[in-house]
C-alpha cells in the first residue's frame, strides 16, 4: 500500500498537483494507473 501511496504522489508530481487540488474523477484515474480499483460497498 505504501508502494500505491508513493506512486499517487509521484503521478501528482507529474501533473503538478497536490491531493486537495485534483477533482473525484481525476484520482480515481490516477489511482487506477497505479493499479487500485474502487470497490463498491457490499449489500446486505
Amino acid at each position: 500500500m505504501t508502494e500505491k501511496a508513493i506512486k499517487i504522489n509521484e503521478k501528482l508530481a507529474d501533473r503538478g498537483k497536490r491531493l486537495e487540488d485534483v477533482s473525484h474523477e481525476e484520482f480515481d484515474d490516477i489511482a487506477q494507473a497505479v493499479g487500485l480499483r474502487r470497490r463498491e460497498p457490499e449489500r446486505n
